[in-house]
Parts: C-alpha cells; sequence; structure tokens
C-alpha cells in the first residue's frame, strides 16, 4: 500500500461496509481490480466484501482505511468491529494519528490523566467526532 486512493468525502456514521466501498470505488474511479491491488488484498476477497457476502477482518479493514485515506476507526465500525463504547481502538486511532500531528497525542494523555467518569466519557465522545470527520 504505496498510495492513498482520493477524493475523500464526508461519510454517512451509520453506514455498512460494502456501502462504504461503493461510494469510495464510485469517488476514486478504480475498479474492484486496482482497489484490491492498492489495499492489498485479492480482487475476489474485495468483491466478496463489496457484495456484502463478507466482512472483512479487522486488519483489512484497516488496509482499506489507509488506502482510501479515512480514518481506522470509522471502517472498523463500518464492518461491524467496533460500537460506540470501544475506547481502545478509539486511543488506539488517537496514537496512530499522534505519528503524523503531536496533538492527538496530547487528547490520549489528557483522557488518561482525567479522573472522572464522566469526563472521560465527554472526551471521548469529542474525540470520536473529531475522528469520524
Amino acid at each position: 500500500m504505496s498510495k492513498t486512493l482520493k477524493p475523500q468525502s464526508k461519510l454517512d456514521d451509520n453506514l455498512k461496509i460494502h456501502e462504504y466501498l461503493a461510494i469510495r470505488l464510485r469517488e476514486t474511479g478504480l475498479s474492484l481490480r486496482s482497489a484490491a491491488k492498492t489495499i492489498g488484498i485479492s480482487s475476489a476477497y474485495l468483491s466478496d466484501i463489496a457484495t456484502g457476502k463478507r466482512i472483512p477482518e479487522a486488519g483489512v479493514c484497516n488496509a482499506i482505511a489507509d488506502a482510501f485515506g479515512d480514518p481506522r476507526i470509522k471502517i472498523l465500525r463500518y464492518a461491524g468491529w467496533l460500537n460506540d463504547d470501544d475506547i481502545s481502538v478509539t486511543l488506539a486511532e488517537l496514537e496512530r494519528m499522534a505519528k503524523k500531528d503531536p496533538q492527538f497525542l496530547e487528547l490520549v494523555k489528557l483522557y488518561r490523566n482525567l479522573d472522572g467518569k464522566d469526563e472521560k466519557a465527554t472526551l471521548l465522545r469529542i474525540i470520536k467526532a473529531a475522528l469520524s470527520k
């Protein structure tokens, strides 16, 4: 996966993985075969995901997100791997993003230093909203 597919659109938070793929393939104008090559999976596997016959493994979700330049957390949610309460994945996504922008690491530190459950929940909602954009 050496390149990221563009353009990036605003995506609905309630999509299924096959709906997401249909949108992104249409936007980029790529064939299933070309996208599969960029993602690093077989075209048959991507076809099964795109038709709703198969749910991708979490690692494949990450590869799809990276290839299309979309947040990993969003693609994991589309594939059904996450619900809105999964804190560890949100923090892991922030740490990954912090490699490009150190401000994200500050959010992780802030979250871990908060004592109150309500404060953590509020900050987590804000972080998730930012990651979903």
